[in-house]
């Protein structure tokens, strides 16, 4: 986040360096990103091939959606550091080692998946280099002011550098936007199963006292709220994130599928491929995860309900009730407020590319293009 422009160190010369410098160049790649794909279909529409012309439409539709859910998580970046301080304090409602080390994993799990994900971004980025070099065309023929790129071998490369540079740029962007909800949820996930088997030791040790019985009770019900609040917090930048990526995903694939028709050797192939591949990981992973998230409620309030609570005192029996009827509410992630973030709107989602499919074909792109 500090590297593409989100965070700013907190004193001294370099956070005034980073706010005036480095943030301006960021706003600059921005704001020159959209407007030089513009240019490029513009200038180069009677130069493209139909496989050329439908790359940089997926990749200007990718990058409008990376700019626009990254002005979303600028916006309430304050939500994800007031989340992260809420995971601070939850992780004190920790009373042993061994859950201690289970949160350990969950987060050496999100540090691979956050490599993962930025090697497959990146290795798009470098498959569409190399068949660039290949072909010896820019893979986005980006319009710049200073040179041109079919001046020589010196300006090609040049121009090479600089549309590596924005769209390294872009998507580390994607990285972020991409996995930061990915891995709130994981770690949401790994403190709710902490949960459930601390609610399977509720009245299990015979030598406990009915007060102590109570304290461990009220202990669970106070982790219990500490999650909800997590998800309270970081629910409005999901919420919208996830609504922007609904929006572009089933015109992403669509064209992805569609390029694939017209690709007529491996290293046009190759870029386009990877691309379905981080297309895939935008969504699928989180989804799949949310339908986990509603599970584990449920199992959580089976795990309550199991506990040996019917010879408890009243005082104890009246506040698990309580506390089974909150548990049986799910937390439910709405994209932009609309639908649910689950699998069945994924898929919905993704049936749109067919649709996209069909409506290009049927409009003979290919025989426009020749």
């Amino acid at each position: 986040m500090q590297l593409i422009g989100w965070l700013a160190p907190q004193s001294g010369s370099e956070h005034y360096l980073y706010v005036y410098g480095w943030r301006l160049f960021v706003a600059l790649i921005v704001i020159y990103l959209p407007c030089g794909f513009v240019l490029s279909l513009v200038l180069n529409s009677k130069l493209l091939s139909v496989s050329e012309f439908f790359v940089m439409l997926q990749t200007f539709i990718s990058i409008f959606g990376a700019i626009a859910k990254s002005l979303n998580v600028c916006t309430l970046l304050g939500r994800l550091r007031a989340t992260e301080c809420l995971l601070d304090k939850l992780d004190m409602l920790l009373l042993s080692q061994a859950d201690r080390l289970r949160v350990r994993k969950s987060v050496a799990l999100c540090n691979r998946i956050v490599l993962v994900y930025s090697s497959v971004y990146v290795g798009y980025v470098a498959t569409m280099f190399m068949a660039a070099i290949w072909a010896g065309k820019p893979p986005l023929m980006m319009y710049f002011v200073l040179f041109d790129w079919r001046n020589g071998a010196a300006s090609f490369y040049i121009h090479l550098l600089f549309e590596f540079v924005m769209l390294i740029y872009a998507v580390l962007m994607g990285v972020a936007d991409d996995t930061y909800n990915l891995l709130f949820l994981i770690i949401f996930r790994t403190h709710m199963a902490v949960l459930k088997q601390q609610l399977q030791l509720l009245r299990a040790d015979p030598n406990k006292t009915e007060a102590q019985n109570y304290s461990q009770l009220v202990h669970c019900i106070v982790y219990h709220q500490s999650i909800l609040r997590c998800c309270e917090s970081i629910r409005p930048v999901i919420s919208r994130t996830i609504f922007v990526q609904f929006v572009i995903i089933g015109s992403v694939l669509g064209l992805t599928l569609m390029t694939l028709l017209f690709v007529d050797n491996f290293w046009q192939c190759l870029p386009m491929i990877v691309s379905f591949m981080a297309i895939l990981l935008q969504t699928f992973p989180f989804c799949y995860l949310c339908d986990l998230f509603v599970d584990d409620f449920k199992q959580l309030s089976n795990a309550v309900w199991a506990t040996p609570w019917i010879d408890a005192e009243p005082r104890y029996k009246s506040t698990l009730r309580i506390f089974i009827q909150h548990v049986q509410r799910p937390i439910v992630f709405i994209a932009g407020g609309i639908f649910p973030i689950s699998m069945k709107s994924n898929i919905h989602v993704a049936k749109f590319a067919f649709s996209v499919i069909t409506i290009l074909q049927q409009q003979n792109l290919a025989e426009r293009f020749e």
